[in-house]
């Protein structure tokens, strides 16, 4: 499934089909989105929020998978390891946060 993604500061992240240059979903965040970080091995994307959380999406179709709550502040950075299993955070409070997370199967 060729996809991509944008995020923008109004609290938007739109998935597009590629081929037909399409929107696909657009999901709503409370803040803007300043990181999108696409799943290696499936149709999920995580995406890094101003208002502090982490949020898993389906991309096949626009639902929120699950949240990483945990910061207090605005994220600023977000990087996930090739298994697609831990996350790790920067944040405006200047702290780092790791999360260990399942994908769902």
């Amino acid at each position: 499934m060729p996809l991509a993604a944008t995020g923008s500061l109004n609290g938007t992240m739109a998935t597009w089909d590629i081929p037909t240059q399409q929107l696909r979903h657009k999901c709503e965040h409370p803040e803007g989105v300043v990181k999108i970080h696409w799943c290696q091995s499936s149709p999920l994307l995580y995406t890094a929020c101003l208002d502090g959380i982490v949020r898993l999406w389906d991309a096949r179709n626009g639902n929120t998978v699950c949240s990483l709550e945990g910061h207090s502040n605005q994220l600023l950075d977000l990087d996930v390891t090739s298994n697609d299993t831990t996350v790790v955070t920067a944040c405006e409070d200047r702290t780092a946060r790791i999360f260990l997370h399942h994908m769902p199967s």
